[in-house]
């Protein structure tokens, strides 16, 4: 693998932390007296930032989704408060741990709207999730929302259509907002797009981890291949299409993976042959 240099990867990520902070309302945004005290402890700056009232701090701290759906379908609490209210937190969350890959909130709000609208003429919820705030990670398709998988490549790469599981849970009445990091193994590890806020000074839970070599002799080569007429196997490509994506970034591989791409070579149809023998 060539060795690439970091200003694209930096310029990429700028770019798309730029965008997502313009998407933060004026009166959602943390001041910067706040954000340069942050505390390791985060967890008390949404009851003192100032954004959240109190009302809001309860309908966030509900830890109980069904209770949480019990009071908007009561309209105890209205689909558009509680959504409102997450946004609220998950902007000032944003702004201190940065794990949202894209920013929904008006989207969100909207979709809200529509549902107490439906609750208030029909006098019945649209499904059992009515008004339930549901994030995916950005490995599943949300029509219109950014779906990176962690590459810098596609960071500004947005689908065009609901995965199946996403078009369900709209069905059934659930708010689908704001696509986070594939997996807290991302943050813990390395995504370099979207987090460079180290959160694990902030949340002991995610450690801080580095990249060591494995400690595997590379003469041992181990493999297995499946070939029946029901489960195909892939192609072996050599990883050609993650290379691709690294060479167009201009991001470096880790170094354990960057190993692991030197030695992968593409079989052509020839070596294919001499496989299946």
């Amino acid at each position: 693998m060539p060795v690439f240099e970091c200003a694209s990867i930096t310029m990429s990520a700028q770019a798309v932390q730029t965008e997502l902070k313009s998407k933060i309302t004026q009166q959602w945004r943390l001041t910067e007296t706040t954000l340069a005290t942050t505390p390791r402890n985060i967890t008390s700056i949404f009851r003192t930032c100032g954004i959240l009232s109190a009302r809001e701090l309860e309908v966030t701290e509900v830890e109980d989704s069904t209770a949480l759906l019990s009071t908007i379908h009561s309209k105890e609490w209205s689909a558009v408060e509680v959504v409102t209210s997450f946004c609220k937190r998950a902007a000032s969350a944003q702004q201190l741990v940065n794990p949202l890959v894209d920013i929904t909130f008006d989207e969100g709000i909207q979709r809200a709207k529509e549902l107490d609208d439906c609750l208030q003429s029909s006098g019945e919820v649209v499904g059992p999730l009515h008004g339930l705030l549901i994030s995916f990670k950005d490995l599943t398709d949300v029509e219109g929302m950014k779906i990176a998988t962690g590459f810098v490549s596609l960071a500004n790469r947005t689908s065009d259509t609901d995965a199946v599981v996403v078009q369900s849970l709209r069905e059934a009445g659930a708010v689908v907002y704001c696509p986070v990091g594939r997996s807290l193994w991302d943050i813990e590890l390395i995504l370099r797009v979207w987090n460079d806020f180290e959160p694990w000074l902030y949340d002991p839970v995610v450690v801080a981890k580095r990249w060591d070599p494995v400690p595997i002799p590379w003469k041992i080569v181990v493999g297995v291949m499946y070939w029946d007429e029901v489960f195909k196997h892939y192609y072996p490509t050599g990883g050609k299409m993650f290379k691709d994506f690294l060479t167009e970034s201009g991001e470096p591989a880790i170094p354990s993976v960057a190993k692991i791409l030197d030695r992968a070579t593409e079989l052509s149809a020839p070596e294919l042959t001499q496989l299946y023998k």
